[in-house]
């Protein structure tokens, strides 16, 4: 008789249990945090601050100070005589999320990418790079230059200003890219 009483009350405290875990999976803090994600991309207000994940799709592009290859944002940090110098170059692109497209519309933006060497180094590119900001060219051989480079097609994550026109999303500076 105890052995009965004592398998069921651990069948009413698993019910319990259980009951308690699919109220939390359907309307506990986390899910209801988990909804408002995935209806955030239809509903974007104008003025919100959001980051979002996507691949980007280039509408223009340019030339790589050192890489040499198309991009939409380029970063070049040389240490030379003055060290840290550091340019960034960017265009206006489309970054294609799961919810649709969206114009990151900006010429700056704060870059989390890190710059690496570009091997092989080419001094010709660097040596173009420095007469067009006016840097030493005697300063050349002994710098250090890298670069980081968004090209078409790369997976990032956007954090920027919500700016809605009829039905075109545009995220505005100020802008914070990285790669997703």
């Amino acid at each position: 008789m105890i052995e009965a009483l004592q398998i069921a009350g651990l069948i009413v405290f698993g019910l319990f249990v259980v009951g308690r875990a699919v109220y939390r999976a359907n309307f506990g803090a986390r899910a209801v945090a988990r909804k408002q994600l995935m209806a955030a991309s239809a509903s974007f207000t104008h003025g919100d601050v959001t980051t979002l994940t996507g691949t980007v799709r280039a509408r223009e592009t340019f030339t790589a100070a050192l890489a040499g290859t198309p991009c939409v944002l380029d970063v070049v940090i040389a240490d030379v005589a003055m060290p840290g110098w550091n340019t960034t170059t960017m265009v206006p692109f489309e970054l294609v999320t799961s919810g649709g497209c969206v114009l990151v519309d900006g010429t700056t933006a704060d870059v989390l990418i890190p710059t690496r060497p570009v091997v092989p180094r080419r001094l010709d590119r660097e040596q173009a790079y420095f007469t067009a900001h006016e840097l030493p060219l005697r300063a050349l051989r002994a710098s250090a230059c890298e670069e980081a480079v968004v090209a078409e097609g790369e997976a990032v994550r956007v954090r920027g200003q919500i700016a809605v026109d009829g039905d075109q999303i545009r995220l505005v500076p100020p802008l914070t890219i990285d790669r997703a």
